[in-house]
């Protein structure tokens, strides 16, 4: 049985966490950039071993992408009909995500980006107040970027990853960027996968 600790409220793998205390001792960049391509790897191997069980695991990915791009508030939200529904957030206030946990597809910046299919890196949210009002959680962002990201795999946009108000002061770096990419990638290829097997389940492929 795979060991697991508890972090923000959900199951995490113990070797995701040893990778977390090190990428936050890491002196250097080069250090640093392993740690991220390691994490990589460690949420595919969690998402592949719990394909059934995806939706569990939402938490504790957000959690880390938090941790690794120094965001306060990540979350995914995945495409249900003309909607997006936030299925896992961390850093959002509760009662910012019952306010506001369904956008609807073309509205704001999750619901354009889930629209076209083309992700936004704001370096300056809070010059914007067309990005920021549209972000979840409306004004209450007032860091300085933000970076919306599409889930997409084999055409299809089937839901979007949100990373605001960096704790460092500054904005999302293009490696943060990158970075976000690649995760984005994973988690649509298993939600997709999840979506099928589900749907397999019930009976309604």
């Amino acid at each position: 049985m795979r060991e697991s600790l508890r972090y923000n409220g959900s199951t995490m793998d113990a070797k995701l966490k040893s990778l977390l205390v090190r990428y936050r001792a890491a002196a250097e960049r080069k250090e640093r950039d392993l740690v991220r391509y390691q994490v990589e790897g460690e949420i595919t191997r969690i998402l592949v071993s719990t394909i059934d069980r995806y939706a569990e695991h939402l938490g504790e990915i957000v959690g880390t992408v938090s941790a690794l791009v120094d965001a306060q508030r990540v979350s995914v939200m995945v495409r249900k009909g003309k909607f997006l529904e936030i299925a896992a957030s961390c850093g959002i206030p509760q009662d910012a995500i019952e306010l506001r946990s369904l956008v609807r597809i073309g509205s704001g910046i999750a619901g354009k980006v889930a629209e076209t299919g083309e992700p936004i890196h704001a370096i300056d949210l809070t010059r914007d107040d067309g990005l920021k009002e549209n972000a979840i959680g409306g004004p209450a962002f007032t860091s300085n970027s933000f970076i919306c990201i599409p889930l997409a795999h084999e055409g299809e946009v089937v839901g979007v990853l949100n990373a605001a108000n960096p704790t460092t002061g500054k904005s999302f770096t293009k490696a943060d960027f990158a970075f976000l990419v690649k995760i984005a990638q994973k988690i649509a290829m298993f939600l997709k996968k999840s979506m099928a097997f589900e749907a397999m389940r019930t009976g309604k492929a």
